[in-house]
């Protein structure tokens, strides 16, 4: 607290108060009125609270100006007549007036406000994408705008591997218009064949709004690295743009086909997850070869082309195939009309002019038509499979006539050389009593 000693009339520097006119002087070394004269009153003494200073809040009563006198304008200071000098009333800080707070606390308050926030969403996000393992973390759903790209594709894959359809569709850009095979009991049979597991994910490329994230897994024991590509839309979400492939059944066209147990919308075009797949038939008496299938990633574009399926007949069906076509040509051998069927009709003139009874002719089968039959080989038709036929060459036949008219004479046992041959049989497998047809 600095000293103070009252100033006296004529004294250097000394004006006296309000100048020549009297009035409360603001000249140089001239104290504010009251201040440092003990004894007065309103005026600061000795143990009473020190002169009052910006910030400090209400100024204290005659500082400024003498007690009952107009405000008067200093040299150099703000205001003029008819306004109020600066500080003059009620003060920040004041009874009934907000505090004002100095700017450099203001600051350094903000300032580690905005540090905490910041350890906190740190804390927050190293959190989220560590599991308790150490592993990346997978939300039970679909995306949200909170995960990475890394963390997107963890959750795809591991959706996948716990049978989670539903969530893993909620990963991906859109789904497909074909779900028929994008269901929990489809991933549930793929699972018990060839589980998905051991997920690990890498990221390759992340831009703002794009990323290849590299994941590797193993389907059953087959082990599987694949590149999964991503986006980011305008919610801030990251999608998978190569989630599902396709896979097409091209030889099973117009037959009923099952995989894992669901019938797809169209066998041509099967929108699958990674996993593996066992295609099978419900038409009756066929079966489905080599139907198994896996689809290790997106772009395994091997795996879906099943090259190498192939639907055949149930055992059982192909012997009856070949009982039917066996019976059936017997049956036309035995016939002694002209019109026997099975490729064996025959004209009533002959090329050399040769007229044949009808009702007389006598047929019979050589031993190596007879073997053919025994070994007969089926096809199944490329445009439908249902129709079962056979190109295999099965052989002539040899003929007799009972009776015969050559050059106007009427003759018995007539013999026919260069008997006609069995036409191609072909058998709609599908009917529910199938019969052979001979073109």
């Amino acid at each position: 607290m600095n000293d103070q000693h009252p100033q006296q009339p004529g004294r250097p520097g000394f004006q006296a108060p309000g100048g020549p006119g009297g009035q409360p002087g603001s000249g140089p070394g001239q104290q504010p009125p009251g201040h440092g004269q003990p004894g007065q009153p309103g005026q600061w003494q000795p143990g009473q609270p020190g002169p009052w200073q910006p910030g400090q809040g209400q100024q204290p009563p005659g500082y400024g100006q003498a007690p009952g006198q107009p405000w008067q304008q200093r040299p150099g200071q703000p205001g003029g007549p008819g306004q109020p000098p600066p500080g003059y009333g009620p003060t920040p800080g004041g009874p009934g007036q907000p505090g004002r707070k100095s700017r450099t606390g203001l600051i350094i308050g903000i300032a580690a406000g905005a540090l905490v926030l910041v350890l906190l969403a740190t804390i927050g996000l190293v959190a989220a994408l560590r599991g308790g393992d150490g592993d990346v973390a997978a939300s039970p759903g679909g995306g949200d705008a909170g995960q990475t790209p890394e963390q997107t594709v963890q959750g795809y894959l591991q959706a996948i591997s716990e049978s989670r359809a539903t969530d893993a569709l909620g990963y991906l850009d859109r789904a497909p218009d074909d779900t028929s095979l994008l269901t929990d009991a489809v991933l549930q049979e793929s699972n018990a064949i060839a589980p998905l597991g051991g997920i690990t994910v890498t990221p390759v490329r992340v831009d703002d709004y794009s990323a290849e994230i590299s994941a590797s897994y193993t389907l059953g024991s087959e082990a599987v690295t694949a590149t999964y590509r991503l986006f980011r839309g305008p919610d801030e979400e990251w999608s998978l743009s190569n989630g599902t492939a396709t896979a097409g059944a091209y030889s099973v066209k117009g037959i009923d086909i099952t995989v894992n147990g669901a019938t797809p919308e169209d066998p041509q075009q099967m929108e699958v997850f990674p996993g593996s797949y066992r295609l099978d038939t419900t038409a009756e008496r066929f079966a489905v070869e080599n139907g198994e299938f896996t689809i290790t990633s997106p772009e395994d574009y091997e795996g879906g082309s099943l090259s190498d399926l192939e639907v055949v007949l149930e055992e059982e069906s192909a012997e009856l195939f070949r009982r039917l076509v066996t019976e059936a040509a017997e049956a036309c051998v035995a016939s002694k009309k002209l019109e026997a069927g099975c490729g064996l009709d025959l004209p009533a003139t002959l090329d050399d002019g040769t007229k044949l009874e009808d009702g007389t002719i006598e047929r019979s089968m050589p031993p190596d038509t007879k073997a053919n039959l025994k070994s007969l080989e089926y096809e199944l038709s490329s445009q439908n499979p249902t129709l079962v036929s056979t190109y295999d060459y099965l052989g002539s036949v040899d003929v007799q006539a009972g009776e015969c008219e050559v050059g106007g004479r009427r003759m018995r046992d007539c013999e026919i050389l260069f008997g006609p041959s069995f036409g191609t049989p072909t058998v709609d497998m599908a009917a529910e009593d199938p019969a052979v047809e001979w073109s």
